[in-house]
């Protein structure tokens, strides 16, 4: 699980969902899903609804703060 204090990586979240819609020929709604449940969340709306961003939608989650993305 890639959380840290229950807010989501929205970098590792967005890069998964990508390579499993574009490599693995899913779906974008099948593979937001397993990428949402990758981090223990049960959909893609409820993960990007915890999603912590700056006003210029970079991610701050304490993953990303810690350098630069």
């Amino acid at each position: 699980m890639n959380i840290s204090n229950g807010i989501p990586c929205k970098d590792i979240y967005e890069e998964r969902a990508a390579i499993m819609e574009y490599d693995g020929q899913m779906s974008r709604y099948i593979a937001e899903l397993t990428a949402a449940k990758s981090q223990g969340f049960n959909s893609a709306v409820e993960i990007k609804v915890a999603f912590q961003t700056d006003d210029q939608g970079f991610c701050v989650c304490p993953q990303c703060r810690t350098r630069q993305c």
